[in-house]
């Protein structure tokens, strides 16, 4: 049983639905007109909403966007119907986010097969969510004590020693002590950061019309975004002279500049985190139909299973080596990339180094 928005200015038609609708036992509210459709589909929350196209004062179409525009109504399946099919119309109200359509007359047969395969869709949809849901909690019960126990740890200890000893510390080691609160508040505040961009990706995914939204954001200056997030990330490891820069300049990327520059950001940091004080660190860009970047380092490398085991919240080779940080960052790259219609790669060898390259459109 399912609840069902019928949206149709045509009485008969309204009767003919809810009939045939309210035999398979679903529960059918009606609205007469676009207007009061769209409000019904706020408050009600129905599971299907059925709509007609031509309709006075508020079409069809112009009902179906609203409906999509609006988050808390954009994922319901909407089924449109008219009785002047064409591909121009059927073209524009799959454009617009209709999930399926029927064409006036339809039999009641027609209708309640329709009607059950969008239904069994969205009840796919919602179970594969649950069961991303049910993953992200898991992994972050297994990632975060730990994660977050490490920076909170320097924290409380060091926090401790100057509440406890200020007075009796000298300047230099009080200078000392805040400089190891402020770097582990900083890996605790991206930390968190990375942990709810993963929940956002991974919950993005079964919504198309947000994929679609977020790939028409831009960034026009994607050299200028490149070398401050790098610089950024290369000064918080106190590796600023280990990195060389080779960007290009006027190359656009479809992705909004946080998501470049956190990108950036997290492939400089892992070269630092696994690649030795006074190695280089070189970060390309160039662009002509795509967006090229890369970013190379000659640290330890990562061996063919590190590499096609790369997940969120794993930590690569953490008992052989002392770098702090999982493999959360690298996994929230790899995601921004994929969402936005890139592609990344990896090359690396053990004792060799580690080379990341991606593409995105421009």
């Amino acid at each position: 049983m399912a609840k069902i928005l019928v949206i149709d200015d045509d009485d008969g038609v309204r009767e003919a639905i809810r009939d045939a609708l309210a035999a398979e036992d679903h529960v059918i509210v009606e609205a007469d007109n676009g207007r009061d459709g769209i409000a019904m589909a706020r408050s009600e929350t129905p599971d299907l909403i059925i709509s007609d196209v031509v309709m006075a004062g508020m079409d069809g179409f112009t009902t179906l966007k609203t409906i999509r525009d609006n988050p808390d109504t954009a994922a319901i399946p909407l089924i449109i119907i008219t009785g002047a099919a064409n591909a121009t119309g059927m073209r524009r109200a799959m454009t617009l986010g209709a999930n399926d359509y029927l064409e006036k007359p339809f039999s009641a047969r027609e209708l309640l097969a329709t009607v059950a395969a969008r239904l069994k869709q969205r009840e796919i949809v919602q179970r594969e969510t649950e069961e991303r849901l049910e993953e992200l909690r898991r992994n972050i019960t297994l990632a975060l004590p730990h994660e977050l126990r490490t920076p909170l740890a320097s924290i409380l200890t060091a926090a401790k020693l100057l509440s406890t000893q200020a007075d009796t510390l000298p300047p230099k080691k009080i200078c000392q002590f805040g400089s190891i609160i402020l770097g582990s508040g900083e890996r605790l505040h991206r930390l968190v950061e990375n942990f709810l961009i993963y929940a956002q990706l991974d919950l993005l995914q079964s919504d198309r019309r947000r994929i679609e939204l977020l790939r028409t954001q831009r960034t026009t200056d994607a050299a200028a975004v490149v070398y401050r997030g790098a610089m950024a990330a290369a000064a918080r490891a106190n590796r600023g002279g280990d990195l060389t820069l080779e960007l290009a300049r006027g190359v656009e990327a479809a992705m909004d500049s946080a998501y470049l520059s956190r990108v950036i950001e997290e492939l400089v940091s892992n070269a630092c985190k696994f690649s030795e004080n006074g190695t280089p660190i070189v970060v390309g860009l160039a662009g002509d139909e795509e967006l090229h970047c890369s970013v190379r380092d000659e640290g330890r490398g990562m061996d063919e299973e590190e590499v096609s085991r790369l997940g969120g919240y794993m930590q690569f080779g953490r008992r052989l080596h002392e770098q702090q940080g999982s493999g959360l960052g690298l996994t929230v790259v790899r995601r921004l990339i994929e969402v936005h219609g890139g592609e990344l790669d990896i090359v690396s060898r053990q004792g060799e180094g580690t080379e990341v390259k991606f593409s995105l459109p421009t």
